[in-house]
């Protein structure tokens, strides 16, 4: 979540789309109904150093973070990132590794923080 507010203010550096596919999961350990997220990796260089980041976005429904069934929902976030194609990157100044497509934050984050560490606090209890 503190990536998710901080990062429209990071700096930001052209990069290329390396892959672009839809992965595709199961809920409850496998056993439950299909689910999708995109899988994207794209190359940029920070601090003049080569990187390679996977992330779409912070906690946004269609992303790594949040899988979803509405498998269109991915294809419409993956039409975005073709394999080829220059993008812009947003990357962490004092992590240059930590980078992101798609800065901001949902409120969906906050709310998976809040109930995981609502989780935690339960079994810790």
């Amino acid at each position: 979540m503190v990536f998710g507010l901080l990062s429209p203010n990071w700096p930001t550096v052209t990069g290329r789309v390396l892959e672009a596919k839809i992965r595709t999961g199961r809920t409850n350990g496998g056993s439950g109904k299909k689910v999708y997220c995109p899988k994207v990796r794209y190359q940029y260089r920070a601090n003049g150093m080569p990187r390679t980041g996977s992330r779409v976005s912070f906690g946004k429904y269609g992303t790594q973070w949040n899988s979803t069934a509405n498998r269109d929902l991915v294809n419409e976030r993956l039409d975005q990132y073709q394999p080829g194609e220059e993008l812009t990157v947003y990357y962490c100044p004092q992590l240059p590794f930590v980078s992101v497509l798609d800065p901001g934050f949902s409120w969906v984050s906050v709310f998976l923080a809040v109930w995981g560490g609502g989780m935690v606090y339960g079994f810790l209890s």
